[in-house]
């Protein structure tokens, strides 16, 4: 790294290869939007700037910013053109105005151009950057085009190590630490590196060079056996992927660089043609392979890295602090200088705290800042300024660490009583400038997650409110365990052993003396679970909880409880996650799938997003967090535990070996490749990891930063890790003179803003009594007695269909409503037989149409869709183009023909005339310009409606008879309908995704909208060979009414009525735009001879929707019934 010079907003804007060191509280974002806002003034395009973070609230407040700071410039650029001098203006303000006035009009034109043209900027994460890239320029290599995108792909991840590892079972293979595999293949996938791992036969090689030492033997055996076994995972976890066509964001960001760094793929090359600046925000938590994707693409332009080397602290999510600290040594570094987060004091405090630190690499130090608001007020308590950074030793480093903790545990709650009681802050919204501290005030950070349940009890004792935001995972809770009961006694209710279980837990509440008292309530609650069974199976996951959640009052009896808002927070948390979780659509499913869930082993140092406990309340409370969540945000006041241990390796390491040129991971305690050198650099990054953490702690405070100095490890006791090393220089002294003396010299050159004090274990935090806010009304726990609304749903058209109930009608594979949350809609419903059995490759065999004899099924279904929607119709060479969509999707599917004929058909089927709604066109007629493919959409239905008013399935078939005439060939489905053969009542929200819209442009009349569904199902006898006749209109009809796909056409046509009456504005007229529905039913289009049936061609059911019924159908799902 070069030398650092201080960055002034105001001076000259970085060019060429830079980087920005951003201290805690230094205005990093801040900085970021006023870079962007100077490069706009001086001339470069909105849409030319990139800005890169690395998570979408990063990104969402950095565009908020940037977009603020140019509307600012504007005001002032505007304000200085007019005259008048405008006072107190930032850096960049003043930067911006510093002109002459003809420079003036020109940054006044382009702010105003960059604001009208904001929405061509590029601000967003590192992922979406690289999937934009990667849609944009196409997918390389094996990756799949459609496949879907997955922020948690652990689950996957735990299949390939449950396979793998139960396979080495049965064959008898040595056994390895699950742990390790998963953490190591874990390891080997984040980090993208090829030779991770060393070779069976290089293990080999050292084993037979070695000593003859039998420890180093064995050792390596655990070497070479990790390796193997996490080299199989991996290719599983390949395997897995593939076939279920999921991606994961390293996936994307892993696919991205192979192109960038790829001269032959031009990326690099059109980027650099498209960007002139890039800011890459939070670059210190970046890995290699996003380094190399950055490098690639803007090495040579004007290219910013902006972060702070001190706070890498997720190493553990591949986060790697080397490749900073390399790319940023070829870097012009600038640093921030003024921190406008914290007081004066404060600053004074952390600066005697870190003087003279490293944080795991000679180049990443601390450099003190200056107080960018030195008027602001400082914490007092009982009127004395108590602002500064505290450390509080536990006075008996030898005793036990269940005891160390209770003493901590009741030192922070005494001390934030203290607080409460007797400490002000600074409030420039209160008359007196001050006010009392209150409890949201204070935020209490841990390293471990096994330390909020006693901190949580001291302060409840105390009188203290307070909530745990995001520590440790949601199932590794007690509602997981509550839950669990409950699931294995409906999954096995004739097991009287886990009913009585079930009878004792949270859903039922009973007590042991009822059940040895009384045996009918054991045999009641037998047949209850059975029932509670049943509505899981017949009515769906939301149904079952429903009922669970209801039977006897559970959210009003846990609220009575000590911990209920916590306990009925995490229950419901864990239910939106398994109602989200397609494969937990079964008891049996349900139990194996939360089973799995708990199982996972904890990570102390985070945990998915989706996983991490919610903040149970947002009352006014002490915030409980783990550091790594604090990260990014800041508190008046912070305490922080469990620093004074060190770091574990209890997982396989991963480190550089500059012996063997590569990164290698290993075992815990393993003597590769040498008996100490590897593992000793390792445990040097995980010490460094470990600094940083404690620097960022204890930089989230705005006055005041307690940290604990306890006795709750074995590290402690002996006054070593790494917070011993950073306060003492070294272990402390065991002379006999105390850590609060040892620390007594850099206390008085601070002027007390740094202090050591020793814990008083006699300390009692007494109680904190809430000011009154002059209310004597006496409260009481709420009656939650509100009935569940089941109509207020996410609905789409196979959901409502599938509550369609009537005698012998068999359901298609997939339609159940019920129970398929997601509603593919997708040729899954369109290959069903009566047995709901697909069809085989003999069914069809002999008949004459081209798709007549291809193998059905719901895998054939899906991939015609994913060919129709590619597709180009009007390509000049049609059967190349079909040929490839055809090859590329027949790659990644499931189905098994000749991919030769399926394109042969899709031909015929593209060249079949679509009749008079297309006025006689195909297919082939119809560029891309004129299809829209996929529309999805998602409509408000019955917006505060209430119930009795709202629209029904009866109120729809009514509303259809009436625009249909007696003698329609869908008027008997009509009138089932309007018969209430749907009994549905839809509130909420209607989903779903349209095949193609198509316009029919017309010279002597406005463009026509049609809405197209391809169908490929087959419509002749069960068992015989497919005919041309078997697609007549009659035929089409039938199979239309029989599937409702006509209510289908209508709700799709009511999205494109609302879509063109947006699009279109003043000049739409629902009479003359739409253009009505089509069902191309795939395999009866044979191309140029296709057979005409009343004047339509067979294989194509076309619907003149009267405009009306479409207008009349969107406002009734809308406004509901009215009077």
């Amino acid at each position: 790294m070069t030398r650092v010079e201080p960055f002034d907003l105001a001076g000259p804007l970085p060019s060429g290869f830079t980087a920005l060191e951003a201290s805690a509280g230094t205005g990093k974002t801040f900085s970021i939007a006023g870079m962007v806002t100077r490069y706009v003034a001086d001339g470069y395009e909105i849409g030319r700037i990139l800005v890169v973070t690395f998570t979408k609230a990063a990104a969402a407040e950095l565009r908020d910013r940037i977009r603020g700071g140019l509307e600012a410039a504007l005001e002032a650029v505007t304000d200085s053109l007019a005259g008048s001098e405008p006072e107190g203006l930032d850096p960049v303000l003043t930067a911006v105005c510093a002109a002459e006035p003809i420079e003036l009009r020109r940054r006044r034109d382009r702010l105003e151009r960059a604001l009208s043209d904001f929405d061509t900027a590029t601000i967003s994460t590192i992922h979406s950057y690289a999937q934009n890239l990667l849609a944009e320029q196409g997918m390389s290599g094996d990756a799949n085009p459609d496949a879907m995108l997955l922020e948690d792909t652990s689950i996957v991840l735990e299949q390939a190590v449950a396979d793998v590892l139960t396979q080495r079972a049965i064959d008898g293979r040595p056994w390895v630490d699950p742990s390790w595999v998963t953490n190591g293949a874990d390891e080997a996938m984040r980090r993208d590196y090829a030779q991770l791992l060393p070779s069976r036969q290089e293990v080999e090689a050292k084993i037979e060079a070695g000593t003859g030492n039998a420890r180093f033997k064995e050792r390596c055996h655990e070497v070479a056996e990790l390796a193997e076994v996490v080299d199989q995972v991996v290719q599983r976890v390949k395997e897995i992927r593939r076939r279920r066509a999921i991606l994961g964001f390293d996936d994307l960001l892993s696919a991205a660089r192979d192109l960038a760094v790829d001269p032959s793929s031009g990326l690099a090359e059109t980027v650099r043609g498209q960007i002139d600046i890039a800011l890459i925000d939070e670059f210190q938590d970046t890995d290699p392979v996003q380094w190399r994707l950055v490098q690639a693409l803007f090495g040579t332009k004007h290219f910013t890295l902006v972060g702070d080397p001190k706070q890498s602290i997720y190493r553990f999510r591949g986060a790697d602090v080397n490749t900073y600290v390399g790319a940023t040594a070829r870097a012009q570094v600038s640093t921030l200088t003024r921190n406008f987060r914290s007081d004066h004091r404060i600053l004074r405090g952390i600066e005697a705290l870190f003087d003279g630190a490293t944080f795991g690499d000679q180049s990443i130090r601390f450099h003190p800042v200056e107080c960018g608001q030195p008027d602001l007020g400082l914490l007092q308590v009982n009127a004395n300024d108590k602002s500064g950074v505290e450390i509080r030793f536990c006075p008996d480093l030898s005793a036990k660490a269940d005891v160390g903790r209770a003493q901590i545990a009741i030192d922070v709650a005494a001390t934030v009583v203290e607080l409460l009681n007797h400490g002000t802050i600074p409030d420039e919204s209160d008359p007196d400038g001050r006010r009392p501290v209150r409890p949201a005030d204070i935020a209490i950070l841990i390293k471990a997650h096994s330390v909020a349940p006693s901190v949580q009890r001291a302060l409840r004792v105390a009188g203290v409110p307070s909530v745990v935001g995001k520590v440790g995972s949601v199932f590794h809770t007690e509602a997981a365990l509550q839950l669990l009961t409950l699931l294995r006694a409906v999954a096995f209710p004739a097991s009287e052993r886990r009913v009585r279980a079930a009878a004792l837990s949270w859903f039922v509440d009973a007590r042991w003396d009822q059940l040895e008292g009384d045996t009918s309530i054991v045999s009641d609650l037998q047949a209850e679970m059975a029932e509670w069974g049943e509505v899981l199976q017949t009515e769906g996951l939301n149904a079952f909880f429903d009922r669970a959640w209801q039977s006897r009052n559970l959210a009003e009896r846990l609220i009575r409880g000590g911990d209920g808002l916590r306990n009925l927070t995490d229950l419901n948390h864990i239910r939106e996650l398994l109602e989200a979780d397609v494969s937990a659509n079964h008891v049996h499913r349900l139990v194996e799938r939360l089973t799995t869930l708990m199982s996972r082993q904890e990570e102390e140092e985070g945990e998915s997003d989706a996983f991490a406990r919610r903040t149970d309340s947002d009352d006014d409370a002490v915030q409980i967090m783990t550091i790594h969540v604090s990260k990014g945000l800041e508190f008046p006041i912070v305490l922080s535990l469990g620093l004074e241990g060190s770091p574990r390796a209890n997982a396989p390491v991963s480190v550089e070996d500059p012996i063997e040129g590569r990164r290698v991971l290993l075992p815990p305690k393993s003597s590769w490749p040498d008996t100490s050198g590897v593992l000793d650099r390792a445990r040097s990054e995980l010490d460094g990891e470990f600094r940083r953490l404690i620097y960022v702690a204890a930089t989230r405070a705005r006055h005041l930063s307690i940290i604990y100095f306890g006795s709750a490890s074995g590290a402690a006791k002996k006054n070593k890790g790494e917070l011993a090393h950073i306060l003492f220089a070294g272990p402390a002294s065991e002379s006999g003179v105390t850590a609060a003396q040892a620390l007594s010299l850099p206390s008085v050159l601070s002027e007390g803003a740094f202090r050591a004090v020793t814990i008083d274990p006699a300390r009692s935090p007494g109680v904190w009594h809430r000011p009154s806010l002059g209310s004597d009304r006496t409260l009481s726990a709420a009656t939650l007695d509100r009935p569940f609304d089941r109509a207020q749903q996410r609905w789409s058209f196979t959901r409502i269909s599938g509550q369609r109930m009537q005698v012998g009608e068999y359901r298609e594979e997939g339609a159940s409503g019920l129970l398929t949350e997601h509603a593919p809609e997708q040729g899954v419903a369109d290959e069903a037989t009566p047995d709901g059995l697909t069809v085989d490759d003999s069914t069809g065999a002999g008949s004459s149409l081209p798709l007549g004899s291809i193998q059905g099924g719901a895998a054939f279904g899906t991939l015609v869709h994913e060919v129709l929607e590619a597709i180009d119709f009007a390509a000049p060479d049609l059967t190349s183009e079909v040929a490839e969509r055809v090859g590329t999707a027949v790659k990644w599917s499931d189905w098994d023909a000749d991919a030769a004929d399926l394109a042969g058909g899709l031909i015929s089927a593209i060249e079949t005339p679509l009749g008079p709604l297309f006025d006689g066109r195909r297919l082939r007629d119809f560029g891309t310009d004129d299809v829209l493919d996929e529309m999805s959409f998602e409509l408000p239905l019955a917006p505060s409606v209430p119930e009795g008013r709202r629209p029904t399935g009866v109120h729809i078939g009514r509303l259809i008879q009436r625009h249909l005439g007696s003698d329609h060939a869908l008027s008997s489905w009509a009138h089932e309908l309007a018969d209430g053969a749907i009994a549905i009542e839809l509130a909420g929200h209607l989903t779903g995704a349209i095949d193609g819209v198509f316009r029919v442009r017309s010279a002597d009349r406005p463009d026509r909208y049609v809405v197209v569904d391809y169908k490929t199902n087959r419509l002749g006898t069960y068992g015989e060979p497919l005919e041309i006749d078997d697609y007549d209109h009659v035929a089409m009809a039938a199979a239309m009414a029989h599937h409702d796909y006509p209510l289908q056409a209508l709700l799709y046509a009511v999205a494109v009525h609302r879509y063109l009456r947006w699009r279109l504005g003043d000049d739409y007229e629902p009479a003359q735009n739409l253009g009505g529905a089509a069902y191309l039913f795939i395999r009866g289009m044979i191309g140029q001879t296709t057979p005409l049936s009343g004047g339509s061609p067979h294989g194509v059911f076309s619907w003149h929707i009267p405009p009306d019924l479409v207008v009349d159908l969107s406002d009734l799902l809308h406004i509901g019934v009215s009077g």
